[in-house]
């Protein structure tokens, strides 16, 4: 995937002739930067290795990080003062506000899936059919495409996947393959309107009109959908690096 969206953004780089940035990497340059973004860099870590090992919870580690992020941006990188975070604080309240109004739209939906039992009747529809393997992974790919697009991800893992992922197994389909086929529609989904709830974070970030990211998002959204038809029919793209450890 990463692969794919770096050719991605190599021939758009090209097609807009961006300028090019030619300097020599040396060691001595390396070395400078990793000493300036050293700091910078272990905030992530603090959020992958807090959740992973158990030690906070999400909210907690949320609020650790920013804490962390706060202090070297006052007293290491000098880069905001005192007196530039009530402004800072008053920008992303009204920044969180607007992504938690969309949010708020979408737990609607998720309130009347959950309300209505629909992973069940889901389950109870698949069963009927009697699908084949390709049949049901193509309606699986179809399903959590479109839930993507209207719902948040976590909800629809914890309504759906539960229900869908003994009848994949059943199968024959790998429960780590159908994991990730489930994580990558859901993420394509949070990328492509109506709700498209990350595209609407991403428009705040770079201070753009929702309709103009989406013209430029298309091509990246379609090669993701390569990523996930290449991961859906070939399994081997996504179990090979879990068969070496685990088998």
């Amino acid at each position: 995937m990463g692969v794919v969206l770096s050719i991605m953004v190599a021939i758009n780089c090209r097609k807009k002739d961006y300028p090019v940035v030619k300097k020599k990497l040396t060691a001595k340059t390396l070395r400078r930067l990793l000493k300036d973004t050293f700091l910078a860099i272990i905030a992530p870590l603090i959020i992958i290795l807090g959740i992973i090992l158990g030690v906070v919870t999400l909210v907690e580690v949320a609020v650790l990080s920013i804490l962390y992020i706060l202090l070297i941006s006052l007293f290491v990188y000098k880069s905001i003062t005192f007196k530039d975070i009530p402004r800072i604080f008053a920008k992303a309240g009204v920044f969180s506000a607007s992504i938690m109004i969309i949010f708020a739209v979408v737990g609607i939906y998720q309130y009347i899936v959950a309300f209505e039992q629909v992973g069940i009747q889901l389950g109870n529809l698949i069963d009927i059919l009697h699908l084949g393997k390709f049949e049901f992974l193509i309606l699986a790919n179809l399903f959590f495409l479109f839930m993507g697009c209207i719902l948040d991800a976590v909800p629809v893992m914890l309504i759906f996947f539960p229900v869908l992922l003994p009848i994949a197994m059943q199968l024959g389909i790998d429960a780590t393959h159908f994991g990730v086929i489930v994580v990558i529609n859901l993420m394509i989904g949070l990328l492509t309107p109506p709700i498209g709830a990350l595209l609407f974070l991403e428009a705040k970030i770079a201070n753009i009109e929702f309709g103009e990211l989406i013209r430029h998002v298309w091509p990246y959204t379609l090669s993701l959908i390569v990523v996930l038809l290449l991961c859906t029919f070939v399994p081997q793209f996504v179990t090979w690096v879990p068969d070496l450890f685990f088998k």
